[in-house]
């Protein structure tokens, strides 16, 4: 155990609450949970999203339950007491379900009705799970850990069904299409269904394998060393955006430290993978490859161009929520016009939703991220810090606001405070008791 980093104290295995379970089991799920896809209201919803929503009604329920009663159990919420989450974290979230409800009012302005009830619910749901993890007890490190055994059932799963199956459940696993021809080998989505999703949900795994690493025993190092190999495969051969987000990561680490003599290795081969990643997004690019002929599209510019007029077409109110904002032929094959969603988080949200939408949206997840990360500045904050800046970085290339598993991670980020500021008035306790001969310490 690092010093200041105690977070694997908590309450005694067999104690451990039952809202604590659901919340380790939605976290188990989630990568698993997106095989199994179900069309509602035009959207796409998965079984990740059946534990999600039933992780959120368990927490209202539970506070349905509390002899006080739910407005008494929501305003002891709002007071930020130790071993909950801050109050600004709270109000983040309240914003973010407002947000919500803005997304399912949009469909009363815009051309998908259903589609945005059923958007505007998810957004709401995912919000109130956020919050439901946070609040869940526990520790942090147990959460990761139902997260990190998620990621490696999700790999097994995958390798045995690509191995064992021909048929259309394996054809799932892997992405034919997309911006990139030529390649000698399919890019893998895994349980996803596209690498991108793959690639950011892998990345972000990969940071929190990362701070978990060193609490583990020698036996259970060496299995987080084999899921480390797994999630590398995964990420090199995804092809995905979320490279731009590994190279930044890897230059933001660098310079932090945690990395030991690894820091000049990293921001050197942090900004050869994001700069090649951006070249091959952004401009069209064929060459040669051992003897196959390999071309990036660079689509993304006219892509962006066809959103902005979308945005400009709705400024205030948006469009309403819409799965595609582009009409875009391919500019190198040429071909009749294809309907893209925005491949940015900026221009999706600001096209389907407004000013006003994106600006619940961004205070909303602002407020949360500023409360929870701030202070610290131990290898677990540091971790969060480095996983949301992966993921912010790849969503200036990817649609994201939808992915559930930065709507967890937004939960395990206010659990990580709640964590801290519970071991700060434990410590604060103690310091005082009579005795302790820390009376009156500064």
């Amino acid at each position: 155990m690092e010093s200041g980093e105690s977070y694997e104290s908590g309450p005694a295995r067999g104690s451990v609450s039952p809202h604590t379970r659901v919340a380790q089991l939605a976290l188990f799920s989630l990568p698993l949970g997106h095989l199994v896809v179900v069309p509602v209201g035009g959207a796409v919803a998965t079984a990740a999203d059946l534990a999600i929503g039933f992780l959120a009604l368990s927490w209202v329920v539970l506070l349905a339950l509390e002899p006080t009663g739910i407005l008494a159990s929501l305003s002891a919420l709002t007071r930020g007491s130790a071993g909950g989450p801050r109050r600004s974290y709270v109000a983040g979230i309240v914003l973010l379900v407002v947000y919500g409800v803005w997304v399912a009012a949009s469909g009363l302005w815009g051309f998908h009705g259903q589609y945005a009830l059923a958007k505007g619910a998810a957004v709401a749901g995912m919000s109130v799970a956020a919050l439901a993890v946070a609040t869940s007890g526990g520790t942090w490190g147990r959460a990761v850990d139902a997260w990190l055994a998620g990621a490696a059932a999700a790999l097994v799963a995958s390798v045995a069904i690509s191995l064992v199956t021909d048929g259309a459940l394996a054809s799932r696993l892997v992405y034919e299409a997309g911006g990139v021809s030529g390649l000698p080998f399919p890019r893998p989505t895994g349980p996803f269904v596209h690498p991108n999703m793959l690639g950011d949900y892998v990345l972000v795994t990969f940071v929190l394998l990362w701070a978990r690493f060193p609490h583990y025993s020698l036996r259970t190092r060496r299995l987080a060393g084999a899921l480390a190999v797994g999630l590398g495969a995964a990420l090199v051969g995804s092809l995905s955006t979320a490279w731009v987000g590994l190279g930044v990561v890897a230059i933001v680490a660098g310079r932090w430290g945690h990395v030991g003599r690894w820091g000049r290795f990293l921001r050197v081969g942090g900004s050869l993978v994001a700069g090649v990643t951006v070249v091959a997004l952004l401009v069209p690019v064929d060459f040669q490859v051992g003897g196959a002929e390999i071309a990036t599209s660079g689509l993304r510019p006219a892509i962006w161009r066809a959103s902005l007029r979308a945005i400009a077409e709705a400024p205030i109110f948006g469009v309403g929520a819409s799965p595609y904002l582009a009409q875009v032929a391919d500019p190198v094959t040429g071909g009749a016009a294809m309907l893209w969603d925005a491949h940015n988080i900026v221009l999706s949200v600001l096209g389907q939703f407004g000013l006003i939408g994106a600006g619940l949206f961004a205070v909303g997840l602002y407020v949360c991220l500023r409360s929870a990360l701030a202070g610290a500045d131990d290898r677990l904050t540091t971790s969060l810090r480095l996983a949301w800046i992966g993921a912010g970085v790849n969503s200036m290339f990817l649609a994201s606001e939808d992915l559930r598993h930065l709507w967890l991670l937004l939960g395990l980020t206010g659990l990580a405070y709640a964590e801290r500021s519970a071991r700060e008035a434990r410590d604060a306790r103690v310091s005082s008791e009579p005795g302790s001969g820390l009376e009156g310490a500064v």
